[in-house]
């Protein structure tokens, strides 16, 4: 963004947000730390500073609305394995609504999108809970695919889980590494999750042809 008093108070305003992040992820975790709160304000300014470098100019300020939330919900849930409600459906509501800006995608591909992610990992608990007798992965993280879905377009899907994906197998191959007691412990598969759709949302999908 070029300069302009405009373009500075919506920077200042910005930094006001990150700073208000902390305390927000506070209380969703049921926990206090000055520590946590400078942790999570300082990654919400550099995903500020990540997605102002990276983003196209006429999405900085959604960048920086997807980056705080998706802050939130992966500190939640590598917290608390947890990913709020109160977190992920408005931000399914604002890819939806993103249509209405005349942005790509589609309003029938973002529903599409919205649609199959949440099918998708739905159906992959489903499996997995009838075939082991408990749960595996949480209906957050279903949520949270179909927010990426109504971000990105169902095209975007395939490169997020396929992201996400190996983010989780080298998180449980280290942290198996470091402790082998956590073979059984679960993951929160939340945190790769959340990095993968960033990474879709700044960069695009996967080239693989």
């Amino acid at each position: 963004m070029p300069y302009s008093p405009y373009n500075y108070a919506i920077s200042a305003l910005g930094l006001g947000a990150a700073i208000a992040v902390g305390p927000i992820v506070e209380r969703l975790a049921g926990t206090t730390s000055w520590r946590l709160r400078a942790y999570i304000s300082s990654a919400c300014v550099l995903a500020m500073a990540w997605g102002y470098s990276s983003a196209a100019p006429y999405l900085i300020l959604e960048s920086w609305v997807l980056a705080f939330a998706l802050v939130i919900l992966a500190s939640t849930d590598l917290l608390v394995l947890r990913l709020p409600n109160a977190v992920t459906l408005p931000l399914l509501a604002a890819g939806i609504a993103m249509s209405l800006l005349d942005l790509p995608p589609s309003l029938a591909d973002r529903i599409i999108g919205g649609c199959i992610g949440y099918l998708t990992i739905a159906m992959i608990a489903h499996i997995h809970r009838k075939l082991s007798g408990r749960e595996g992965i949480g209906l957050g993280d279903a949520k949270l695919l179909a927010a990426a879905g109504a971000w990105l377009g169902w095209t975007g899907l395939p490169s997020v889980v396929l992201l996400a994906s190996v983010g989780g197998l080298i998180w449980a191959a280290v942290r198996f590494l470091l402790d082998r007691n956590t073979l059984s412990a679960p993951i929160p598969f939340g945190v790769p999750l959340t990095a993968a759709f960033w990474l879709v949302w700044l960069y695009g999908p996967l080239n693989i042809s």
